[in-house]
């Protein structure tokens, strides 16, 4: 009677301490996912920030354009804008009308100190006098281009 009272009492004890063993391989297993987790929520989060880092200095806002003057007899279209501040844009593209925007050849507008710009006005076909064009600038940084200036502004062909 003895020996099956010592062999209940052990098979007890073995199974109190597989129970233990059990629920502390889960809690390591819990712990481990839940840390890992952790990691790679904090590398994802800091990708994030350096992703929106890069769109917002990559954001390029057209500038305003507050006047045009189309004179057909010296070939000079002058475009006086209002650029956006701290973005360090100086290069655009002239769009008139509807046509592609201008240059074409890889060579771009810049404005002056004074925030002007100059074209030949055969450049973009401007040609007819009392003709009205509507002229809109493109803005050019790290190989991106804005929208192109809106609402676009018109011109009437002089001499």
């Amino acid at each position: 009677m003895f020996k099956n009272y010592k062999k209940t009492k052990a098979q007890g004890a073995l199974e109190y301490l597989m129970l233990i063993g059990g629920a502390l391989l889960i809690a390591v297993v819990v712990i481990l996912l839940i840390s890992s987790t952790s990691r790679n929520s904090t590398n994802q989060a800091k990708t994030n920030s350096n992703n929106l880092s890069k769109l917002i200095d990559n954001t390029i806002i057209p500038p305003i354009i507050t006047d045009v003057d189309c004179n057909i007899d010296s070939n000079v279209l002058t475009i006086t804008i209002n650029p956006p501040s701290g973005l360090g844009m100086n290069r655009f593209l002239i769009k008139v009308d509807n046509q592609t925007p201008k240059p074409a050849d890889g060579t771009f507008y810049t404005s002056n100190a004074n925030n002007i710009i100059y074209a030949n006005t055969n450049d973009f076909g401007i040609n007819t006098l009392n003709q009205s064009y509507d002229v809109s600038l493109i803005a050019l940084k790290n190989n991106s281009r804005s929208r192109p200036s809106e609402p676009p502004m018109s011109c009437i062909a002089h001499n």
